[in-house]
């Protein structure tokens, strides 16, 4: 009775969806089309962020949400944005947008956002 009870309360609180999200953050999936992939690094790269600092709205675009974050970073209102996020930022852009990205790119796309996201967790971020 109580297994059934967990379950029905896992339910309906959804904590399905969020673990899944949670841990779609911290690892990739399975590798497909590198423009989709470098797709879904910025997707991840995007909930890291909004977990570190805010939200992208819904009216600006991946460049400017970057920018606005490195705006108030600089300002002393956060830490600093990682570089590396600019060439994440860029494949997405160039495969959503232009031309695609090579499967080089996305795999650096995807080290990037794994890097990122390690750092973040608090026993791996100090392995390192």
């Amino acid at each position: 009775m109580a297994l059934v009870g967990l379950a029905a309360g896992a339910r309906r609180t959804n904590a399905a969806t969020r673990l899944r999200r949670v841990l779609g953050i911290y690892w990739h999936g399975r590798r497909r089309d590198p423009d989709r992939d470098a797709e879904h690094a910025f997707t991840r790269l995007e909930r890291l962020l909004a977990r570190q600092y805010r939200p992208r709205r819904r009216s600006e675009s991946a460049r400017a949400y970057l920018h606005a974050l490195s705006i108030a970073a600089d300002a002393g209102d956060a830490t600093p944005i990682d570089t590396r996020t600019e060439r994440v930022v860029d494949y997405y852009e160039r495969a959503t947008y232009g031309t695609g990205v090579s499967r080089t790119e996305a795999d650096e796309a995807i080290a990037i956002v794994d890097d990122l996201a390690r750092a973040q967790l608090p026993v791996l971020g100090r392995l390192r």
